[in-house]
């Protein structure tokens, strides 16, 4: 959860210094997110994740890069 925050924190930064042209944070996402991709069983269950699910992908193993 503490590396979603900060990603979403630099993501900001890096939009206000003019190095992005949109962003939609997910800060206080986090805990559900998180829970949720516990939750999922990886190669059993589906998701679709939308563009404030920072958390649930960092949760199903995907990687910030």
């Amino acid at each position: 959860m503490a590396l979603s925050r900060y990603l979403d924190d630099k993501q900001l930064i890096l939009l206000k210094q003019g190095k992005g042209f949109f962003h939609i944070g997910g800060s206080g996402h986090e805990a559900a997110g998180m829970a949720a991709a516990l939750a999922f069983k990886p190669r059993f269950d589906y998701a679709y994740p939308y563009y404030r699910e920072q958390a649930f992908c960092l949760g199903w193993g995907m990687t910030s890069r």
